[in-house]
Order: C-alpha cells, then structure tokens, then sequence
C-alpha cells in the first residue's frame, strides 16, 4: 500500500517554550490557525480579520495623532478606494499636498457574528448586500436594511439611514449597539446609546464625518 504525505496536523500543538516560532492555536471560530508566540496572550479570542482590523486602526490613529500633535495645517481626507458610491462632490477637494489622507479601503469586513448576542460587528465600509449575506446563514437580518445594496455602514450610519423597519427600530444608527470612531486628535472611542460619549453616538446620524470617522459597528439583529 502507498502512502503520500499528509500537511501539518493540528492536533499537535507545541508551546511556546518548545522553541517554535509558530505553532497551532484555534481562531474564535475554533478553526485550527498558525500564531506566533505573542499572539497568545495578545489576541485572545479573536480572529485574523479582528487582529488585522486592530493593525488598521492602529495606523489611522497613529497617523492621526502624529497630524495633531504637529499642528500640521490642510485638510484631513479619507481615501476609500473602490467604486465612487454616492458622492455628489469633486473629489479635487481632496487633494491637498498639505493635508493628511487616512487610507480606509481596508475596512471592508463583516469582523464576527455573535448569534447568542445578535449583533454583527462590522467594518464601515461593508455593504448591505454582504452584510445581510453574512447574517442569514444564521438565521439573522439586522433591524434596519436599507433598500439599496451597495448602501455602505458607514454611510448608512452617517447619512441617517432608514427603511421600512424604522417605524419600530428608528433610524439606522437607532438600530446600532455601539460605534468605535476616530476623532480628530488621533483618540479611539467606543460609545453607544448608553455608555461612553452618549452625545457623540446620537450626534454621529447626519454628521456626515464631520465629527469623527467610523471604524467599526455592532448592530442589532433579530430573527428572520
């Protein structure tokens, strides 16, 4: 009987300790995955795409903070990369050599699915369509849906989003547990409705990104 070799098996998994730069660990999903040794501790719980949101995020605020702490003067620009969406404006009034551009094109992720919690936590620029792809294998649909596919988050957050739902969920950010945005200082905060800067949530419907700039959402989900 001939045999071919088999790729690495899971089921051994080595320590740290036993020398090995990577080794297999389980993603929050409980799927076998190589990490390194400082993922461990560092990352607990949380899948690739959560880690590489995290990195992410890291850049922008550092980018951010570095432009502030500077007194750096021009404008402060997103580029999202991608299809044009519904801007109605010039995008000349980006370029600004003077200015900072704060790449976004990477937050295109649904990040996780809690089904025992019935949220979806999701990054802004994640469309509709995906959004509602990656809930219904669950079983789940969020609270509020606009009509249009390619509605991104973020804009439907921004852009005070509603649909046939609202009448009992309210607008789209209404419909959302918490945010995590970016301020103009380069700070991270997490707020919703009833924690954090309670003010800045209820604010961020209509502003448009003229307040702070979305990094992700968790949004509420019911049974369909």
């Amino acid at each position: 009987t001939s045999h071919t070799a088999s790729p690495a098996s899971p089921s051994h998994s080595p320590s740290p300790s036993e020398g090995a730069a990577l080794f297999w660990g389980r993603d929050r999903k409980g799927n076998p995955t190589l990490v390194g040794p400082d993922d461990v501790a560092a990352h607990a719980g949380q899948s690739a795409k959560e880690r590489r949101h995290g990195e992410v995020v890291e850049s922008l605020s550092s980018t951010l903070k570095t432009h502030y702490r500077e007194g750096q003067n021009g404008k402060i620009t997103i580029v999202r990369g991608g299809r044009a969406g519904h801007r109605v404006h010039d995008s000349e009034m980006k370029k600004d050599a003077a200015g900072v551009r704060l790449d976004m094109s990477k937050l295109t992720h649904v990040l996780r699915v809690d089904k025992e919690r019935m949220v979806a936590v999701v990054e802004p620029l994640v469309t509709m369509e995906k959004l509602v792809d990656k809930t219904l294998p669950f079983g789940l649909i969020p609270k509020v849906v606009p009509e249009f596919k390619h509605i991104t988050v973020g804009g439907a957050v921004m852009g005070t989003a509603l649909e046939s739902t609202s009448h009992e969920h309210g607008l789209f950010l209404d419909a959302c547990e918490r945010v995590t945005v970016l301020l103009p200082d380069g700070r991270v905060e997490t707020c919703g409705a009833n924690e954090g800067d309670v003010e800045l949530f209820h604010a961020l419907s209509g502003s448009y990104g003229t307040l702070a700039i979305l990094l992700n959402v968790e949004i509420g989900l019911v049974k369909c």
